[in-house]
């Protein structure tokens, strides 16, 4: 009998997660028929990752070291480890720390007063990532009522238990794109490309400097390479000029004051951006996609 009850046990936890996250679904208007698929599945992936990390050695260099990771307060300074297993005596299996996730921004296409989202396209981890912070806030193209979200409830991805807030954000993925709204701002992503190489003037004129000695010793390596030499040159140029403090190239922290900083709301940013060009991102509705981008 008692082996019964702790079998019982052992069984019901997973299948009482299940349940639960069922009830969640059905809550939000999603009718969930998939439940028993979903945990086989993540059942064999998980028995399948455990069994191809043990014994090959892989553990101390999959993703970031343990070295790393005792520098960084909100990551836990292990990034697996081999425990007893509790319920067969003698295996080993692979414990993995969970994300600590305090506060977490996701932007979606519509949602209603009470938290509850619709994700038009791909959701790549949003929907794991909301559930597993302790606080989201959610940002969206429109807010819509109760009514409108259960109309379709094959749409609705992020329920509202665990939605602490909603703001209504129009192009709210700038510079990036929002699928079936708008698409991305090439010279928008392609600034935050070049900005985002500095953290600062001081990092960029470090940064400058290690190119213009990569070059140098490239070009002593070929000194009749014209091109080395070109190379070299504008490399020790710009590292001068940006010593100086004559010509910085544009860095993160001034991305950050033209784009986020100087803008007291959302209204503010889309006036910066403009009218005109935020319309030629816009949507073509029989293509999918923007044509005049």
């Amino acid at each position: 009998m008692t082996f019964l009850v702790q079998q019982t046990l052992i069984y019901a936890v997973p299948l009482m997660i299940v349940a639960l996250a069922g009830v969640f679904a059905e809550r939000s208007g999603i009718i969930n028929l998939a439940l028993e698929g979903i945990m086989i599945f993540g059942a064999f992936i998980g028995v399948l990752f455990v069994r191809l990390m043990q014994g090959s050695g892989l553990m101390k260099f999959w993703g970031i070291s343990e070295e790393k990771r005792k520098t960084m307060p909100k990551i836990e300074d292990l990034k697996c480890a081999e425990i007893e297993n509790p319920m067969v005596p003698g295996q080993k299996v692979v414990a993995v720390p969970v994300p600590r996730i305090d506060t977490a921004i996701i932007h979606v296409q519509q949602a209603s007063p009470d938290g509850t989202c619709i994700i038009c396209g791909d959701e790549f981890h949003d929907i794991d990532i909301a559930i597993a912070a302790r606080k989201t806030i959610v940002t969206c193209e429109e807010i819509v009522s109760d009514e409108y979200i259960r109309r379709d409830p094959t749409k609705t991805r992020i329920f509202g238990e665990c939605v602490q807030a909603v703001v209504k954000a129009p192009y709210g993925a700038w510079p990036s794109q929002c699928y079936a709204y708008y698409d991305d701002d090439d010279a928008g992503l392609k600034e935050y490309d070049k900005a985002s190489k500095y953290q600062d003037a001081e990092d960029a004129v470090k940064q400058l400097e290690k190119a213009a000695v990569k070059a140098a010793k490239a070009l002593e390596k070929a000194p009749e390479d014209e091109k080395l030499k070109l190379a070299a040159e504008n490399a020790q140029k710009a590292f001068e000029l940006a010593k100086s403090g004559e010509k910085i190239p544009e860095t993160f922290k001034d991305f950050l004051e033209k784009w986020v900083y100087s803008c007291e709301d959302q209204p503010a940013l889309l006036d910066k951006i403009g009218g005109s060009r935020l319309m030629r991102l816009k949507n073509e509705p029989h293509l999918g996609y923007s044509t005049t981008h």
